[in-house]
C-alpha cells in the first residue's frame, strides 16, 4: 500500500511539474516571440547568416550549421529568394516545456504564399527556433 501511494504521489508531482513548466501566452511573452520572428525574417532578406544562426538552436542549428558556416553563397542566394517578401507570424500555440508552435507566413511578390511551422523555445531571455512542425523536438 505504501509503495502504491508514494509511486501515485511521484506521478502526480511529475505531472504538476509539467504543467507548472508549460509556457503562459502573456501579451509580453508572445511580443517577445514575435520581435524573435522578425528579427529571424530580417536575418533571411538581408543574408545575415550570422543572425539566423543566433535564432536557431537544439535540432535547428545542428541540421542548418553546415549550410549557414560553410555555404559562401547562401547569403547571395537568401537576398535574391526573399526579395520583396513580406513575413507573417501565425496563432502562437504553448505546446509542452518552455516551447511554443507558430506559423511563419511568407508572401512572395508574385503571389506565392508559404506557410512553414516553426517550434520555438525559451532559452533565458530569448526564444530560439529549434525545429520545425509538431514533431520535431530537440
Amino acid at each position: 500500500m505504501k509503495r502504491m501511494v508514494l509511486a501515485s504521489a511521484t506521478v502526480l508531482l511529475a505531472c504538476a511539474s509539467l504543467v507548472a513548466q508549460r509556457v503562459t501566452l502573456t501579451a509580453n511573452v508572445a511580443t517577445a516571440i514575435r520581435d524573435a520572428l522578425t528579427r529571424h525574417a530580417a536575418a533571411l532578406q538581408s543574408g545575415d547568416v550570422a543572425a539566423i544562426r543566433d535564432s536557431l538552436s537544439g535540432k535547428a542549428l545542428e541540421q542548418n550549421r553546415a549550410l549557414l558556416e560553410k555555404n559562401t553563397e547562401y547569403p547571395a542566394f537568401l537576398r535574391n529568394f526573399y526579395q520583396g517578401a513580406t513575413f507573417s507570424v501565425g496563432n502562437i500555440v504553448p505546446d509542452g516545456n518552455k516551447e511554443v508552435v507558430t506559423d511563419l507566413i511568407i508572401r512572395f511578390p508574385n503571389g506565392a504564399q508559404t506557410v512553414t511551422k516553426l517550434r520555438l523555445r525559451s532559452e533565458g531571455k530569448a526564444w530560439k527556433i529549434v525545429g520545425q512542425g509538431n514533431s520535431d523536438r530537440s
